[in-house]
């Protein structure tokens, strides 16, 4: 419940990946989160587990978090990651890219894109896995009648 209390626990363990974001200075630096907000969460994070200290510095420990579509707390998680995906359009980034629509369409050509989603989902997991941790991104997509 705690991990999903807001969308920058998960940005500060997966951001402990970078090689350049393992102090809780440069954490709060890269993510614009304040460092008192960002000790909290590392301390959060290695108690849980999901991160190792070592020194002042910190590891990444449990690396890969998936919620089942049943867990209490899914809505939470895709509520905190569409509150910052609309903050990201106050300062938007030349690499950003957000999209929003609106269709008429036919019920089967609305299951075809939905097919759609969800093979290029399983098709991001792979090279999701196989990355080189460079950056922190989150990715947010919604596809739902709006009737």
């Amino acid at each position: 419940a705690i991990y999903y209390d807001g969308w920058h626990y998960a940005a500060i363990h997966v951001a402990l990946s970078l090689q350049k974001t393992q102090t809780a200075a440069a954490l709060s630096s890269r993510l614009g989160i304040p460092l008192k907000s960002v000790q909290d969460v590392l301390e959060f994070l290695v108690k849980s587990g999901l991160a190792k200290r070592h020194g002042t510095e910190y590891g990444i420990g449990e690396r890969r978090i998936h919620l089942n579509k049943d867990s209490p707390f899914v809505r939470k998680h895709h509520i905190n990651w569409r509150v910052k995906s609309i903050t990201s359009l106050d300062f938007p980034l030349k690499s950003d890219l957000h999209y929003s629509g609106v269709f008429t369409l036919s019920e089967s050509d609305f299951v075809k894109i939905r097919e759609t989603f969800l093979e290029t989902l399983e098709k991001m997991e792979p090279l999701l896995k196989a990355s080189k941790e460079e950056t922190v991104a989150a990715f947010c997509l919604d596809w739902f009648k709006a009737n």
